[in-house]
């Protein structure tokens, strides 16, 4: 850490913020202002003095002592404040450094537009415009899932010109970002700057990455921070929602999040550490369910919030870390911060407890390509599936996903959702190994599937839409395969058949694959108890009929107490 004194200068509207989080892991010595009326005060515990006397007095003879955070954010002042500091002999980056550049507050976002107007956007017949908290830019789609973005003014134009050109010359299209083009193909928008975006099937979340998957995405952000700083490009919108798994590999799907900056700044470094790295230490502590918890709730885990998980030694790692994101003014300091993220990241011995489910597709995955050792499971799910035609699937406890595997030449693609972490760990592992691109492992249980988020007000001035789709539209498909949880979700989480047959139904849009293990079934019969005399196979195929055609139904193993049933929504 650098042994020396910090003076912030400004102690106006940020500097509250600005002092709490400074003062955890720097030395922050006193607040200068040029208001009179403010001297002599304290902020956040921080003496203010005047600017003028504390130059003459303390700062003259000993500039190699103290660096100067500007905390001010208003470009007028900061301009004023910038021109006194070179008045007095001070050089920006060495002397001197912008918050703006390193400090990235924690502030309610207001947008001038809440959710998507038409009143405000220009949007052709057929297509809709999707809610977004962006003014320079906007997105339209329509139900051929057709996604375009409008630019919006001509300064925002070059921009983005000059953003996709870079992009398109170092070949990030498809690698790190989604396929992008430029289009010209709407009469209406023959003044704007318009581009194409590959439409992404499966739009995961991180909150819905197993720690295995998320830990791959963590380095990986951290790798595409490295490329964009090569490219010359910022991101500053880094937080953690703005890449998914397509392909079998993570791709980033914001255009919108680009700028001009030269590299990745201070406060996008920030970003990721709070929104993206420090959820994984947690992870790696053993804290999975307050890491999932910030992740989820789109919050940033700050230092302060994990004192006391981590040694004293990773703390001290960790600020030494923050410290050094206030030098960051150039390429070479950008990516060596980043790389001294990557190397804390590392020191982390992680905690692991062997999981309840972690090996129980073993049998499968072993036997796979031996078809003379399939179960009978094995083989009449096989054989059922083949009866029909369909393109997507969603498996559901899907454990290491083997059925989804088995069937990824015939499909476009399959969702496995568990909340076995080292299941999913594993099917992510051989999703890496043997580069399946067709299978998402989505890491969630059934019962509390993500729900759609809302933000801002009406769309059109008449109706609410949210920002994001939850679980049960995002992860639909032709078929849901729901094998060997019902019985878990009656004596387990306590639903009767209606609750559970609307809950697996309302993953699939046309055809369910459902196992029923009878209560006579020797890993069952001990769960039967008072008050689940309802629990049998007549009641189970009654509630199933309500909502679903039955179109043939095989036995599972063992033979004797499990029945698949291949149904068909009425």
């Amino acid at each position: 850490m650098h042994k020396v004194r910090y003076v912030v200068y400004g102690a106006g509207y940020n500097v509250k913020a600005f002092v709490k989080r400074m003062k955890f892991y720097a030395n922050v010595y006193c607040i200068i202002d040029n208001d009179i009326n403010k001297a002599n005060t304290k902020i956040g515990g921080i003496e203010v003095k005047l600017a003028d006397e504390w130059f003459k007095n303390q700062y003259k003879g000993h500039e190699s002592f103290y660096k100067i955070l500007v905390s001010v954010t208003n470009p007028d002042a900061l301009h004023e404040i910038d021109n006194d500091l070179k008045d007095r002999g001070l050089e920006y980056s060495k002397d001197y450094f912008f918050s703006t550049q390193f400090f990235f507050p924690e502030v309610e976002f207001q947008s001038p537009f809440p959710g998507i107007c038409k009143a405000f956007r220009t949007v052709p017949e057929g297509y809709i415009a999707r809610k977004s908290f962006a003014t320079d830019s906007y997105i339209i789609r329509n139900k051929g899932n057709e996604i375009y973005r409008i630019i919006l003014g001509e300064d925002n134009a070059k921009k983005y010109k000059k953003i996709y050109e870079i992009c398109n010359d170092n070949r990030l299209f498809g690698s790190y970002i989604v396929d992008t083009s430029i289009t010209n193909q709407f009469s209406c928008y023959k003044d704007n700057l318009v581009f194409k975006h590959k439409y992404l099937p499966r739009t995961e979340m991180s909150f819905e990455f197993s720690e295995g998957m998320y830990s791959d995405y963590v380095y990986w952000m951290l790798e595409f921070a490295d490329v964009l700083t090569d490219c010359g490009l910022g991101l500053p919108d880094a937080h953690g929602r703005n890449a998914t798994i397509y392909n079998g590999h993570f791709i980033f799907y914001d255009f919108g999040s680009f700028d001009l900056n030269g590299y990745i700044s201070g406060r996008s470094i920030q970003q990721i550490i709070e929104y993206i790295v420090l959820p994984l230490v947690m992870m790696k502590k053993g804290q999975q369910g307050r890491a999932y918890m910030y992740l989820k709730n789109d919050r940033t885990m700050m230092v302060q919030d994990i004192v006391g998980y981590i040694t004293e030694s990773e703390l001290e790692e960790l600020k030494g870390i923050y410290e050094d994101i206030i030098y960051v003014t150039d390429k070479k300091s950008s990516i060596r911060v980043i790389d001294r993220i990557k190397k804390f990241i590392d020191s982390i011995t992680a905690r692991h407890e062997t999981t309840t489910w972690n090996e129980y597709q073993d049998f499968e995955w072993k036997n796979s390509s031996n078809i003379e050792k399939w179960s009978t499971k094995m083989q009449n799910a096989d054989y059922l599936l083949n009866e029909i035609d369909f393109r997507t699937v969603t498996d559901l406890a899907g454990n290491q996903g083997w059925y989804s595997v088995h069937l990824m030449d015939k499909i476009d693609n399959a969702v496995v959702v568990d909340t076995d972490q080292d299941a999913l760990n594993r099917l992510w592992q051989r999703i890496q190994d043997e580069n399946i691109s067709n299978v998402y492992p989505v890491y969630m249980s059934i019962t509390s599937p993500s729900l759609p988020e809302y933000w801002g007000g009406l769309v059109d001035g008449k109706s609410i839409k949210p920002i994001s789709l939850g679980a049960t539209d995002r992860y639909k498909s032709e078929v849901a395969i729901a094998l060997s949880i019902v019985h878990h979700l009656a004596f387990r989480m306590c639903l009767n058949f209606d609750e559970i047959i609307n809950l697996v139904g309302s993953f699939t849009s046309r055809y369910l694959l459902i196992e029923f293990i009878d209560q006579t079934d020797q890993y069952i019969s001990d769960w039967i108890k008072d008050g689940y005399e309802w629990y049998t196979r007549e009641n189970f195929e009654k509630v199933l009929k309500r909502s679903f055609k039955i179109i043939e139904q095989k036995e599972s193993t063992p033979e004797e107490t499990r029945t698949l049933y291949l149904c068909e929504k009425l």
